[in-house]
């Protein structure tokens, strides 16, 4: 997470947002809020061979830098999440770290509350684009929830879009594993 240093003292953080140009790697069109990982181990989703990385040369359109896949695991990675609707192969801007909606949902918050509650750390869901919690014990934290969701946020086919703050490269930390 990049913080300014402004020369003038600030009221709180000054958060930068640090976002890319990325290629959909995936075989479906990505919208907003969904949450992508790189595909540094060349598998793209679905076996999307005409969009799977094959090189790690710099600027290079089918690079392991350039390409990402949907989120599908919570271990360490590079994840970031789309703020543009992007068709597969395409390209489109992907926010690595800062302040953004995201797509969100918990199978059960602290307590014996369901859905997303504020400052819940959250990691990415397996086999879905987006983010969950808990994340369970050693899931990488990825974002922490700037919102709750409703108690109907409780799975991948009932998820709210809720302001976080995001940081996809460093990470936080790692989530709990108890929703909190």
């Amino acid at each position: 997470m990049s913080l300014l240093n402004p020369s003038q003292p600030a009221l709180g953080m000054g958060i930068t947002q640090t976002i890319i140009r990325a290629r959909n790697g995936d075989t479906q069109t990505a919208v907003p809020g969904m949450a992508m990982q790189f595909d540094f181990k060349r598998t793209a989703v679905g076996d999307n061979s005409s969009i799977q990385p094959t090189t790690f040369a710099e600027n290079d359109p089918n690079s392991v830098f350039v390409v990402v896949k949907r989120a599908t695991s919570s271990v360490r990675g590079i994840y970031g999440i789309w703020l543009d609707t992007v068709p597969a192969g395409g390209f489109g801007r992907l926010l690595l770290r800062g302040v953004v909606k995201a797509r969100a949902f918990a199978t059960g918050g602290t307590g014996a509350v369901a859905g997303v509650e504020f400052g819940e750390s959250l990691t990415c869901a397996t086999t879905y684009a987006g983010l969950r919690s808990p994340g369970g014990a050693g899931a990488v934290c990825v974002a922490i929830a700037l919102e709750e969701t409703t108690d109907l946020a409780v799975d991948v086919n009932n998820f709210e879009e809720i302001t976080v703050l995001f940081n996809g490269v460093e990470h936080f930390n790692e989530t709990s594993g108890t929703g909190g």
